[in-house]
C-alpha cells in the first residue's frame, strides 16, 4: 500500500459499527484470483465464483461477530493474524454436518459492517482455517454454545472491497 502521511482524527456524527453479515465460499471456488491496488489496498473488481457455486452466509447470534488484525513479528518478519468469530445458538444434525464439512476447506470471506463497508479476507493462496467448538451444560436451564473461529496469516491487513 503506498505510504501516506497524516493526522488521525474522529469523524463526525453518529457512529456505527460491527459486522453484520459474512459471506464465505472454498477457496478453489474462486473462478479468478482477487487483485488488490497496491496504492489504495483497495479490491475495486467483483471477487466471482465457478459457474454452479455460490457464497454462502454465516449466520451468528446477534452481539457474536467478531473481526481482528492483530500485528505480530516472527523471526519470519511481521504478519497480521486475522480472525473472524461468532457464535452459532443451536446445533441440528443438519448444522453440524455443513460445519463438519467446512473443516475441510480454507475459505475465503466477505465481511460487511453497518456502514455497508466490506472487505475482502483470504484469495485463492492463502484462505481461513475454519474451526468449531461445541459445549453444552447444564447450568442456567442449560446453554449450548457453538463457537465459530476462522483464523489465518496475512502479509497485509484485510482489503477493502467496493463493487
Amino acid at each position: 500500500m503506498k505510504q501516506k502521511y497524516s493526522n488521525v482524527t474522529l469523524s463526525s456524527g453518529h457512529y456505527r459499527a460491527g459486522i453484520c453479515q459474512i459471506k464465505i465460499a472454498p477457496k478453489e471456488w474462486l473462478l479468478d484470483p482477487v487483485i488488490i491496488d497496491f496504492n489504495t489496498n483497495i479490491v475495486n473488481h467483483e471477487v466471482l465464483l465457478k459457474p454452479d457455486f455460490n457464497f454462502l452466509t454465516l449466520d451468528f447470534t446477534p452481539d457474536s461477530y467478531e473481526f481482528d488484525e492483530k500485528p505480530k513479528s516472527s523471526r519470519g518478519g511481521s504478519y497480521f493474524e486475522v480472525t473472524l468469530q461468532g457464535m452459532v445458538n443451536n446445533i441440528t444434525p443438519d448444522i453440524l454436518a455443513t460445519l463438519e464439512t467446512f473443516r475441510y476447506h480454507e475459505m475465503v470471506a466477505i465481511i460487511k459492517d453497518k456502514n455497508k463497508r466490506m472487505k475482502v479476507v483470504g484469495d485463492q493462496d492463502a484462505g481461513l482455517i475454519f474451526r468449531f467448538t461445541n459445549k453444552e451444560s447444564s447450568n442456567q436451564g442449560g446453554v449450548q454454545q457453538c463457537a465459530v473461529d476462522l483464523t489465518m496469516d496475512a502479509e497485509k491487513l484485510s482489503p477493502f472491497y467496493e463493487i
